[in-house]
């Protein structure tokens, strides 16, 4: 499970296409057992949605390393990272969290 996710870096043609607002950044984070709370900035406003799991899921899946160049996901044990290069190459990073950090972060 997604605990939060924080898209950046985006691509500035493919984001004005995919959702009709130069967003900068979204972020997303857990709010309920199967809910999660979208924040997409621009550079003066933030736009709010709820997603669910699944949607959330088909979201990362479409944009994360095209629309958005990084991708950062937490999950209750784990860090993972997309990257993507200027050429299009799309490198996935993941990093096991401590337990200490785990219970500090997520209690």
């Amino acid at each position: 499970m997604i605990l939060k996710a924080t898209l950046s870096k985006p691509n500035e043609n493919a984001v004005t296409a995919a959702f009709g607002k130069p967003y900068e950044k979204i972020k997303f984070s857990l709010k309920s057992d199967a809910s999660y709370f979208a924040e997409f900035f621009t550079s003066t406003q933030v736009f709010h949605k709820h997603l669910s799991e699944t949607e959330l899921e088909s979201f990362l899946e479409e944009h994360a390393g095209k629309t958005f160049r990084n991708c950062v996901k937490f999950t209750e044990s784990k860090e993972i990272s997309i990257m993507a290069s200027k050429k299009g190459k799309i490198s996935v990073i993941e990093k096991n969290l401590e337990k200490n950090f785990r219970l500090a972060r997520h209690p």
